[in-house]
């Protein structure tokens, strides 16, 4: 269930982020039998000038047509051999297309696999023969030509702007790590405060699912400071058309953070409740497991 809340906020971060650089689709089917890819992009006909400079090597991925695959725990061959599956049926697919339409296929035209996972075995780097290249950060494995697939060691990787993006997808103090320095950016940076509310759903999703182990408690801890920076965010707009407002509207981020996108229709009752009632709801909300939860809780006060 954990692993499946990470996906989550993988695939919702990433299609938001990568928005400004090309096309994205999560869940990207490819093939007959059912098989997804995490993300697909495809960069624009006409390229962003330079995402690298906003999101160093994660924007330098996006050169190309990209799979993107990001594992919670490290990956193991046989999740390297499913990720190659679904680069085939990919791959299958705009070559055909390309035939039908009589369009000889150019190179920034292939799709590229990238499989992001916190560490890489030895044994697996021996296996699909693995390599760095010039130009990119250390802990980033490029295997043959032929299978334009690059292996992301996370933990591997330095630690500094250009590689901060794909730090996020780290485990423990790496992860840790990376929510400073994301917390540390400049107010201005266009996507800081995007990712921080990615990483206040994941949080609160994380909440919803809580349970004793050291490594929930670790990640949760690792994420708290990235929600209390988006609580406060959300709050001080709210303060600008009222304390009341400031409240509802964290409330309402809230919920549809823990309960993905809700409708208008389900989030119009909270309106008529009043500050008091916005923050015992506020606390209950910790508890929620289901969508149910709320309803419940309006009715039993009376709204």
């Amino acid at each position: 269930m954990t692993r499946n809340v990470h996906d989550q906020f993988a695939k919702e971060w990433m299609q938001e982020l990568l928005v400004d650089f090309g096309e994205v689709k999560v869940e990207f089917q490819v093939s007959a039998e059912i098989r997804k890819v995490d993300v697909y992009f495809k960069p624009p006909a006409i390229a962003h000038p330079a995402p690298e400079t906003l999101i160093g090597s994660f924007g330098k991925m996006l050169k190309t047509p990209a799979l993107i695959e990001p594992f919670r725990n490290a990956v193991s061959p046989d999740g390297v051999e499913d990720c190659f599956e679904k680069l085939f049926a990919v791959r299958g697919t705009i070559r055909r297309k390309a035939n039908r339409d009589k369009h000889k296929l150019l190179e920034k035209e292939r799709p590229r696999l990238w499989i992001i996972s916190p560490t890489i075995s030895p044994k697996l780097l021996q296996v699909t023969g693995g390599q760095e290249q010039p130009g990119w950060p250390q802990g980033i494995y490029f295997l043959t030509t032929i299978q334009r697939t690059a292996l992301v060691a996370v933990h591997q990787l330095p630690v500094n702007l250009d590689t901060l993006w794909l730090r996020l997808f780290g485990r423990d103090q790496v992860q840790a790590q990376a929510v400073q320095e994301v917390l540390a950016l400049p107010d201005h940076h266009p996507y800081k405060y995007q990712t921080i509310e990615h990483l206040a759903r994941l949080q609160m999703n994380l909440q919803a699912r809580q349970n004793e182990s050291r490594l929930f408690k670790e990640v949760v801890m690792n994420l708290s400071p990235v929600y209390d920076e988006w609580r406060e965010k959300t709050i001080a707009e709210g303060r600008k058309q009222g304390i009341p407002f400031g409240q509802l509207e964290l409330l309402k981020r809230q919920l549809t953070a823990k309960f993905d996108r809700l409708s208008p229709q389900i989030l119009e009752p909270l309106d008529r409740l009043n500050s008091q009632q916005l923050s015992e709801l506020a606390i209950a909300l910790l508890s929620f497991g289901e969508l149910a939860d709320l309803d419940r809780w309006l009715q039993v006060n009376g709204v």
